[in-house]
């Protein structure tokens, strides 16, 4: 399992519950593949069972995500109660497991750790675009482990190139708001400062964006949310600027176009500091010679 933390993490919590949103199933998680102890360890579980989502390990005996890690690439079971490889896996009888959907999450070797997958309880057809999905978001997983194994070493802390690059300041053409955001070495996210703003785009305020960075994609609209996780997730791992647009339908049901800039900034003693702006572009956008 590498040197990942047993403790929940909120980052990846969002994932799970966004996959379960997403592909209309019974749940998400990310496991971690622990061969020494025989056993899968849930960094992240959403739709568990009361008695599992409390345990957040089975045996690797249960594991559909063994094979995964195990092959390093997507793993599609449309009905495991009739496919020879998973038909006598016990989490189908005990968990009434039909539908699994699995991709590897990968270390900064290549080597794949883990598995993010989703699971329905009644046999399902995974379309290509489905497994597409799944991965960009894995992708964005995978990103963030690298991160965060890299923050527990002084060579990893070395190895990433920093980029302090100014974010583009608040133009007063367009509603913005300005953020500093932690995302801690053990994964735990917080928000120093908050700039006004956020009513005009969310319709929520500072105090409200301030309890959780979520809530800043809270209201993208589905199609945009993938890549908008999985745009974060590359900018987190890499280290590198980050410049994205997507869609919000606010509480009183206005749909809007955002901007987003960051830069992601490595602190001494672990950890990522950003500093970010958000826009609201939609009149923009919704200009026939926007570009």
């Amino acid at each position: 399992m590498g040197q990942l933390s047993i403790e929940r993490t909120h980052v990846f919590d969002r994932v799970v519950q966004t996959c379960k949103s997403l592909f209309n199933c019974e749940a998400s998680l990310i496991s971690l593949i622990d061969e020494k102890n025989d056993r899968q360890f849930f960094k992240a579980e959403a739709g568990l069972p009361e008695s599992l989502a409390e345990k957040r390990e089975t045996p690797l005996a249960y594991s559909f995500c063994k094979t995964v890690v195990a092959q390093s690439k997507p793993l599609v079971v449309f009905n495991a109660a009739i496919d020879v490889r998973f038909k006598d896996n016990p989490s189908v009888e005990e968990f009434g497991i039909m539908a699994y959907l699995g991709v590897p999450i990968k270390d900064r070797h290549g080597d794949a750790i883990a598995a993010l997958c989703v699971i329905d309880i009644k046999a399902r057809s995974w379309s290509t675009n489905d497994v597409d999905i799944l991965a960009a978001l894995g992708t964005g997983v995978s990103s963030q482990v690298q991160l965060m194994l890299a923050l527990q070493t002084s060579k990893g802390f070395e190895e990433f190139n920093l980029n302090n690059d100014d974010v583009p300041q608040a133009s007063e053409l367009f509603p913005s708001a300005l953020f500093q955001y932690f995302q801690h070495a053990d994964g735990r996210e917080t928000i120093d400062q908050v700039s006004s703003g956020c009513m005009r785009i969310w319709e929520v305020s500072e105090a409200e964006i301030m309890d959780s960075f979520g809530n800043i994609f809270a209201m993208c609209i589905s199609d945009d949310l993938v890549g908008a996780y999985a745009s974060l997730g590359h900018a987190a791992g890499s280290l590198v600027s980050w410049n994205h647009q997507w869609r919000i339908v606010t509480p009183s049901g206005h749909q809007k176009w955002l901007r987003g800039h960051g830069q992601p900034e490595m602190v001494p003693g672990g950890g990522i500091k950003w500093s970010a702006l958000v826009q609201d572009i939609t009149q923009v956008r919704e200009n026939a010679n926007f570009t």
